[in-house]
């Protein structure tokens, strides 16, 4: 194997040590750049005096325990390798690199540098009041460059060992350190562990999450350990122990299942931003007293013409506006990322090109703010605007600098009102609580969906939000190992959230690998459901089990009715619609589906009495029309049919079925020319591969209204309809 990465892999598959270290014997030659730490050396001289002592015939029973020692060695080892190459072929890390070697950070004093920090800004008050705010800058300048040393060191510190991870516990968890900076140096350990998995660092995440009373660090922590989780290797049982530990406690697991629905949303960033962009944004600037250009924001003039001949303008466009900000109150409200689309054109100015910034917590005496406080003299006006309403920490400096850009070119009425009391940028949701955990992991997630997407060199880590479902365990819920966890007692509540959110993939893929181990009535609910809709798999099995659990539940009999009528199983299918009228005499579309399924059974006439009943209670209800409509057909009522289409025609859109149906009856009429139009029109609703299909489907349609046409009179009419098309 020359591929280092393959390498690692295969020592967490394989658990052969004798390979793995051939492997790399074979790697080092090679590679000859890499330097061969002795504890290779060490390794192997291990390995081979077990073979010895093996051999001879001694007995050994820790020979297991020492033998998944030395894998876990090796594959520390071979991780410290992949730093290496990492260090010489990623363009990030080896910048990073060559500025490490260069600052001259101590080191080992790693601890003392954070605790001055702390204790330089208490100090601060006994500075004369003159000097106060120049001393302030220079303190804030000089730590914001030990930070950025520190993040370095440990995005590009090798497998780290116990005393590595009981080191930075006790530093990020201590009250003497700042909590901007923990959360910072958080945010590198996950970085590191993202890119090169290492038990010690995924240990520290978990441990800090469950041990500190920072809030901020305490959510930092959760993602952290959720994101790299996934990649953890089987051959690290602590992994799986930690997790354990983590989920004994249910608010916990709550905790988790709510980071992981979160996630998702992230995942759904760019569609909202398209949907808000289209059918949102239009109805903002529509009619709008206030223009927005490349260069500028003006006012224009209201009273013109439009406001004469439509006096009631002004009060149609603030209803449209109106609309719109409440469907983004929603979309928020639900969690969705809505500032991501414009926000996400404002990640170039020079703070975005240093790494640790990205992670930041947003801070108005950040050093690289300098020229937004000078624009703003009132920094506490700035902290108000900026340290309130919905923005990303990401987000909040892009504003800051956006706004020095255009705040000269704003009008006044419009700076008057940001700078007011009480206002909150960027809050649709008035209600939201800024301090809780659940909004305060939401935003850390979407600041760390804006790096992995937006980082200049974003294509030297690894991304967590670029999911592959056809890998195992492409994320939490998504892993068999969590089985033996109380996480397990929340996956029905996930696959949920995929259902009612159209994360149809996630949904099979949940399904799918949870099947044989979930035993409850939601689940089989969902199962039922999803292969009800996929219209390939069987339902009625999944129904069947839930019916079983809950024999009153109108949701299981319904899902058996339908997926009775769908295998065409029409008796059962009938038992359970009359079910279903027994248990709700007042649902009209269980008396639909019944009067369907008669219908199915040639028994039009009974299925007629239904619909004309269901016709006079709910007069133009679409969806009884067009089964009355198709029933009138099959019972050979073809005038009194057709007159059900032209109704269903002169909707404003109508559907493609209804041009098809239309036509199937002006052909039985004879009526050659009008079926022609008909079936064009329904044509143009089809792709490429249904047109090449639409033969079959006349055959097949045909078929179930029970009227007998020719192949050969098939053939002529799709000929003829073709025909019309192509002229």
């Amino acid at each position: 194997m020359d591929n280092i990465n393959d390498i690692i892999k295969d020592i967490d598959v394989c658990r052969d040590l004798g390979k793995s270290i051939q492997a790399l014997v074979d790697f080092f030659g090679k590679h000859p750049y890499i330097h061969v730490s002795s504890q290779f050396d060490s390794i192997q001289g291990n390995y081979n005096l077990m073979m010895d002592y093996m051999a001879k015939g001694y007995v050994d029973p820790k020979r297991p325990s020492l033998y998944n020692d030395l894998l876990k060695s090796i594959w520390r080892l071979a991780s410290n390798v992949k730093l290496q190459q990492m260090i010489r072929e990623n363009t990030t890390y080896h910048a990073i690199s060559e500025k490490i070697s260069r600052d001259n950070f101590p080191e080992d004093n790693i601890r003392q540098v954070l605790e001055d920090y702390v204790s330089s800004l208490a100090m601060l008050d006994l500075e004369p009041e003159e000097l106060r705010d120049s001393k302030a800058q220079e303190i804030y300048s000089k730590h914001q460059s030990q930070i950025n040393s520190i993040f370095n060191r440990v995005l590009l510190s090798q497998q780290w060992s116990d005393s590595d991870e009981e080191f930075y516990e006790d530093i990020l968890t201590s009250p003497t350190t700042d909590s901007s900076d923990a959360q910072v140096i958080l945010s590198a350990v996950m970085l590191a562990a993202l890119n090169i998995f290492d038990v010690n660092k995924f240990k520290l995440l978990v441990h800090v999450y469950m041990s500190t009373t920072d809030k901020r660090l305490r959510q930092r922590a959760l993602v952290g350990w959720f994101l790299v989780y996934p990649s953890a290797p089987k051959l690290f049982e602590q992994v799986d122990e930690l997790l354990a530990k983590v989920t004994e406690d249910d608010k916990r697991c709550e905790e988790i299942l709510q980071t992981q629905k979160q996630f998702f949303y992230c995942l759904n960033a760019e569609k909202v931003s398209k949907d808000i962009h289209d059918g949102i944004i239009p109805n903002l600037v529509k009619d709008n007293s206030i223009r927005f250009t490349p260069l500028n924001v003006e006012e224009t003039d209201s009273e013109n013409l439009e406001d004469i001949l439509h006096p009631d303008r002004e009060e149609k466009a603030m209803e449209r506006i109106e609309e719109s900000i409440r469907r983004m109150a929603d979309m928020e409200q639900q969690g969705n990322d809505i500032y991501y689309g414009e926000f996400s054109k404002m990640k170039r100015f020079a703070f975005f090109y240093t790494l640790s910034n990205w992670f930041v917590p947003f801070d108005v005496n950040h050093p690289d703010l300098a020229k937004v406080r000078e624009k703003f003299k009132d920094v506490d006006v700035l902290k108000k605007v900026l340290a309130s309403g919905t923005f990303c920490d990401s987000d909040r400096y892009s504003f800051a600098f956006a706004m020095v850009t255009i705040i000269d070119q704003v009008p006044q009425e419009i700076r008057d009102m940001l700078f007011s009391d009480g206002v909150k940028i960027g809050a649709i949701v008035c209600d939201i609580d800024y301090e809780s955990p659940t909004f305060i992991r939401r935003n850390y997630l979407q600041d760390l969906y804006r790096f992995f997407l937006l980082y200049t060199d974003k294509n030297d880590f690894v991304n967590p939000y670029q999911l592959n479902l056809k890998e195992k365990s492409p994320f939490l819920f998504a892993s068999k190992r969590i089985g033996n966890t109380k996480l397990k007692n929340h996956v029905t509540s996930l696959c949920k959230f995929f259902h009612l959110n159209g994360y149809s993939k996630e949904e099979k893929l949940i399904l799918s690998l949870w099947e044989n181990d979930i035993n409850d009535f939601d689940f089989y609910m969902l199962q039922g459901s999803y292969r009800l809709k996929s219209e390939k798999d069987n339902p009625i099995e999944w129904y069947h089990k839930a019916y079983t659990l809950c024999p009153d539940s109108k949701g299981a009999i319904r899902g058996l009715a339908e997926s009775y009528l769908r295998a065409e199983k029409f008796d059962e299918s009938e038992k359970y619609y009359n079910q279903l009228i027994l248990l709700d005499p007042k649902h009209w579309q269980y008396e639909l589906g019944l009067a369907v399924v008669k219908m199915s059974k040639d028994q039009c006439d009974e299925a007629l009495g239904l619909l004309y009943k269901l016709d006079l209670e709910r007069p133009n209800r679409v969806s009884v029309r067009r089964v009355l409509a198709w029933t009138l057909m099959k019972a050979g009522k073809l005038e009194q049919a057709y007159k059900q289409y032209e109704q269903l025609l002169e909707m404003d859109k109508p559907q493609g079925a209804d041009y098809l149906n239309a036509g199937y009856c002006a052909w039985f009429q004879n009526r050659i020319t009008d079926s022609i139009s008909l079936f064009r029109k329904y044509i143009a609703f089809l792709s490429d591969e249904e047109k090449k299909n639409f033969f079959f489907q006349i055959q097949r349609e045909l078929k179930t209204l029970g009227v007998s046409k020719s192949v050969e009179e098939i053939h002529l009419m799709v000929d003829l309809c073709r025909r019309d098309i192509n002229n």
